[in-house]
């Protein structure tokens, strides 16, 4: 008997991870997805900003683009997709977010328990200002007319109504998009930041690793991090620790009665 994602004390197979139980016959779906977090891009060479404040909100509020100053993903679909796509892209520390002051100082900068305005700035994050969207695109590197038409087009999207005919499509039914419209305009760059991965080790109810037959795997279990199927889906989703902890009590109390 082993269980869980560290060695067992009943002398059992240990399960370290995905590649150990797929070596073992388990199925092991959707490992091409994460749950985590954007950042600040600095964060990558200072603690100080991770693994708080995350900026999730802001970037679901406003747009992000890539180094070509192009929109490449739904904003609409939050910090966690946007995380997924980020880290997709040809050159995932090429990212940045585009906003402004109401935002910053509005819910999605302030609303969260450690919030990016003040913290990240004050922990030496980079926060671009300008007082125009043209002068905004020389601290990130793009063509000043490519930023004006994108935020221009963005912003009469909103005011039209006409969100889902951008390209890519920007949803609304989640986070409101806010205008990029109240000076100063700001820029920050962006990069996704990984907690755990999403797909994993399938289970049954009671933690048993199934093969890729459905059948169990005798004397081989499986909770926490290391469980597939629960976390993910198309836009990222993420259901909490509570669903992990059930099934690893269910899988020690068949363990116990084995």
């Amino acid at each position: 008997m082993a269980a869980g994602t560290s060695g067992s004390p009943n002398g059992g197979r240990t399960l370290a991870g995905a590649g150990s139980a797929g070596e073992l016959g388990a199925a092991t779906p959707g490992l091409d997805r994460f749950y985590g977090h954007l950042h600040s891009r600095d964060a990558m060479r200072s603690s100080r900003l991770w693994p708080r404040p995350y900026v999730d909100e802001i970037a679901a509020a406003s747009i992000v683009i890539d180094a070509d100053g192009r929109r490449f993903a739904d904003e609409g679909l939050g910090g966690i997709y946007l995380s997924n796509a980020v880290a997709r892209l040809a050159d995932p520390l090429g990212a940045t977010m585009v906003f402004d002051q109401a935002v910053w100082d509005g819910a999605p900068g302030r609303g969260h328990a450690q919030p990016p305005n003040p913290l990240l700035p004050e922990a030496g994050g980079t926060l671009h200002r300008a007082g125009t969207i043209a002068e905004l695109a020389g601290p990130i590197g793009i063509a000043p007319q490519r930023l004006e038409h994108l935020v221009a087009e963005y912003n009469a999207a909103i005011v039209a109504g006409t969100l889902h005919l951008l390209s890519p499509p920007r949803r609304s039914d989640r986070y409101r998009a806010w205008p990029i419209s109240t000076a100063p305009f700001c820029a920050m760059p962006i990069c996704a930041a990984i907690t755990n991965t999403m797909g994993g080790i399938v289970v049954d109810r009671n933690g048993a690793v199934l093969d890729r037959n459905d059948t169990p795997v005798p004397g081989l279990f499986a909770a926490g991090s290391t469980v597939g199927g629960l976390c993910g889906g198309p836009n990222a989703g993420y259901v909490g620790g509570l669903i992990k902890a059930t099934i690893a009590l269910r899988a020690a109390e068949a363990i116990a009665a084995a």
